[in-house]
Formats: structure tokens, sequence, C-alpha cells
């Protein structure tokens, strides 16, 4: 499966002389989420910001970070380009990947994005 509906929200260091760009973009979740994360996420953001008029050129992700999960983690896999969706595990345990299968479409998650 992969991501939809994904947003432009916001964009920042706009310039070609400035290191890295921030975007704020917002997604709904995949209807079947694949064990070990949903691939295409730099793709995804950049066909975003495309839509929304912004020609960034290359799309190199630096970070995810979570502005609004809706209670889930996010954690982003640079070297497969894939965005993992967390959720706690229980009272005292770290936080493990959602099962696979699960169904997230009605979930719209917002994301920070650092863009070089």
């Amino acid at each position: 499966m992969a991501l939809a509906n994904v947003t432009h929200k916001y964009l920042a260091g706009e310039r070609p002389s400035a290191p890295l760009i921030t975007v704020v973009v917002e997604f709904d979740g995949d209807a079947a989420y694949p064990t070990g994360g949903t691939a295409g996420f730099k793709d995804s953001v950049k066909a975003a910001l495309k839509t929304a008029g912004v020609n960034i050129g290359t799309t190199n992700v630096v970070a995810v970070l979570p502005v609004d999960t809706k209670g889930y983690g996010i954690a982003y896999n640079r070297t497969d380009d894939k965005l993992l969706v967390l959720q706690c595990a229980g009272s005292g345990n770290p936080m493990a990947e959602v099962s696979n299968g699960a169904d997230l479409h009605t979930t719209r998650f917002t994301v920070c994005v650092i863009i070089k």
C-alpha cells in the first residue's frame, strides 16, 4: 500500500542558499500497513510539494518529526526510504511497530520533514 492524500502545509528555507528545508505535510496512513514501513516516503513528499507549486529539485530526507500523529510514533528509515508507524507496547515498554496489515487509512498524520 501507500500513503494517501499527501499535502503540503508549510515550507521554510526555500532558497538555494539554505542548507536545509523544513516542510510540514499531512497524509492518511496505509489501509494495510506493511511490516517494515511504507516505502517511497520522499517521493510522496516531493509529489505533494510539486502539486503545491514548489519544485525543490532533489529530495534528501534528513529527518521526519511528529507534529500530530494521533498518538502513534513515527520513525523514518533513511536507508530504505520507509516511514514506520509505532505504538505503545504497554506501560514501561518501548514503542513497537504497528502490526502487519493494520488499517490506518482513517488516521491523518501531520509531520515535519527536514530536507537537504
